[in-house]
């Protein structure tokens, strides 16, 4: 089976089940999380969504943190495949500093 580039791009679009902003939202509404950036949500096929995204955070357990976000993603987007980088805020600000290579806002 041949699969075409536009196909490919076409399917790794945001889902129209998700809402970019109530993601966003919900990450920045867990305890510890001060901002959210560089947030990228895309379908994996017909059947599961994915997720990436930078938490600028000082918590004392990233383990908890972690495990909460995932756990909130799923049930309230069926989002299930997560990547999520912390960060400090002293790191987060070096990231936006970066000529051309900076995490996205």
């Amino acid at each position: 089976l041949r699969i075409g580039i536009w196909e490919i791009l076409l399917n790794d679009g945001v889902p129209d089940s998700v809402d970019p902003a109530a993601v966003r939202s919900l990450l920045r509404g867990l305890p510890g999380v001060a901002d959210v950036h560089d947030l990228h949500v895309w379908a994996m096929g017909t059947s599961h969504i994915a997720l990436t995204a930078h938490l600028v955070t000082d918590t004392a357990d990233p383990g908890a943190l972690l495990q909460e976000a995932e756990e909130e993603l799923h049930e309230h987007f069926e989002i299930r495949h997560v990547t999520l980088q912390l960060e400090t805020p002293a790191y987060a600000q070096n990231c936006a500093l970066r000529p051309g290579l900076g995490c996205q806002a």
